[in-house]
C-alpha cells in the first residue's frame, strides 16, 4: 500500500482544501460547495466530505452557512481598539507590557495602539485629559508615572465615564482596574536573598515616593525586622532621575570615606543599579568583592552590565495580558465585577554574579 493511499480519505481531502485556501485560490467569504458537491467531486462519502470540513473548521479556515453550504472564512475586522499609552517608551517595561497586551488582545479581536510622549510628562497628561474625545479607541491602559497631575487626569477619566486600566501602580482609592507586581514580595526577596548570602550590613537606594519602589523598601524592611536588623543606610533619591547618577556617586563617597560602606545595596530598580556600578568603578570599587548589588525590574541592561547584576523580575508581558483581560471586562462605574479591582502579579529573583557569599552557613 503506497504511503498516500494509508491516508485517511477525510485527512487527503482536508489538506488538499486547506492547500488551496492558504495559496489564496479562494478568497474569505468565497463558495466551496456543499458537503453533497464535495463528496461527489472528490469520490467519497459525505461522511468523508463533513469530517474534512469539520478539520477546516475546527482551524477557523471554514464556516458552514445552513441551507447554502460551505464557504472560506471572513476576516472578522477588528472590533475593538485599545490604547497603551506610556510617558516614555524608551523604558523597556513600557515595551514588554505593549507586546503582553497585544499577544492577549488577538484573543479578543482587538488592536493595540502604542502612543508614547518620549518622557513629556506635559503631552502625556494632555493625552490621557483628551482620551474621551477620541475616535480611534473607547479604551486605554495607562502606564502610571505616581505624581498628582497623572492622579488629576484620571479622575477626569472617571466623570467622562472613559473605560481605562492603570499598569505598574496600585490604585485602591480609584474604580478603575490597576495591575502591577507585587512589589512589597519583591523587597522581601531582595533583602531576604542578602541575609541568606550573609549580609547583615545592607543599604538601600532608591526613589522612595513612588508607591512601588516605597513598597520594595517596606517589603525589605519587613524582612530585615525579622531579625532584628534596619537598613545601615538609606540613600533617598529625588524623583528628578536626571540627578541621580551624580547623588549616588556622592553618597558613596561619602560612606566610603567615613568608613561606613555597607557591604550589600538593594536598588529600587536596575538604572539605580546601573549607577551604582559607574560609582565603583569611579571609586575603585569591586562589585561583588567590595559591595554586593541586588536591582529591581530585569531590564535588559541587568544582563549587559560586568558583573551581570541580580535582581528582582517583573512580569511585565504578564500584566499587559492581565490589563486587557481587565479592559475588556470591565464596566466602568459598576460595582458588580468579575474581576478583582486591583491585581498584583508574583515576581521572582534572578541570580547572577553581583552579590557575594559572605560565609557558608545561611541565615535561616
Amino acid at each position: 500500500m503506497s504511503k498516500q493511499n494509508s491516508i485517511p480519505a477525510y485527512i487527503r481531502i482536508a489538506d488538499k482544501l486547506r492547500t488551496v485556501i492558504k495559496d489564496n485560490s479562494f478568497k474569505p467569504g468565497d463558495f466551496i460547495g456543499t458537503e453533497v458537491e464535495l463528496s461527489k467531486d472528490n469520490s467519497i462519502t459525505r461522511m468523508t466530505a463533513r469530517r474534512a470540513v469539520q478539520i477546516l473548521i475546527d482551524e477557523g479556515l471554514l464556516e458552514r452557512q445552513p441551507g447554502k453550504g460551505v464557504f472560506v472564512k471572513q476576516i472578522q475586522k477588528s472590533i475593538h481598539q485599545i490604547k497603551l499609552l506610556s510617558c516614555n517608551l524608551n523604558w523597556m517595561p513600557s515595551i514588554y507590557i505593549g507586546q503582553g497586551m497585544k499577544l492577549q488582545a488577538e484573543k479578543y479581536n482587538a488592536e493595540v495602539i502604542l502612543c508614547d510622549f518620549s518622557g513629556n510628562e506635559e503631552e502625556y497628561i494632555k493625552a490621557i485629559v483628551d482620551l474621551p474625545k477620541s475616535k480611534e479607541s473607547s479604551s486605554a491602559v495607562l502606564v502610571s508615572i505616581h505624581n498628582k497631575a497623572f492622579y488629576n487626569a484620571l479622575l477626569k477619566l472617571e466623570l467622562a465615564n472613559y473605560k481605562y486600566v492603570v499598569v505598574d501602580e496600585i490604585l485602591n482609592e480609584f474604580p478603575c482596574p490597576s495591575i502591577s507586581s507585587d512589589n512589597i514580595q519583591g523587597g522581601k526577596l531582595a533583602v531576604q536573598t542578602l541575609l541568606n548570602c550573609g549580609h547583615t550590613n545592607i543599604g538601600f537606594i532608591g526613589d522612595v515616593q513612588a508607591s512601588t519602589t516605597e513598597k520594595r523598601f517596606r517589603g525589605g524592611a519587613i524582612v530585615l525586622a525579622e531579625k532584628a536588623l534596619t537598613y545601615s543606610h538609606v540613600i533617598s533619591l529625588s524623583t528628578d532621575d536626571s540627578i541621580w547618577e551624580q547623588d549616588v556617586l556622592h553618597n558613596l563617597r561619602k560612606l566610603m570615606n567615613s568608613n561606613s560602606l555597607p557591604t550589600a545595596f538593594f536598588c529600587s530598580c536596575d538604572a539605580v543599579a546601573r549607577y551604582v556600578y559607574r560609582a565603583a568603578s569611579i571609586l575603585g570599587l569591586s562589585i561583588p568583592d567590595d559591595i554586593s548589588v541586588v536591582g529591581y525590574d530585569d531590564d535588559p541592561i541587568a544582563e549587559w552590565l560586568s558583573p551581570a547584576l541580580s535582581t528582582i523580575r517583573q512580569p511585565f508581558e504578564k500584566i499587559g495580558e492581565e490589563a486587557v483581560n481587565a479592559l475588556i471586562h470591565f464596566e466602568p462605574n459598576t460595582l458588580d465585577n468579575d474581576i478583582p479591582i486591583a491585581k498584583e502579579l508574583p515576581v521572582e529573583y534572578i541570580q547572577r554574579d553581583s552579590v557575594k557569599m559572605m560565609k557558608k552557613e545561611r541565615i535561616a
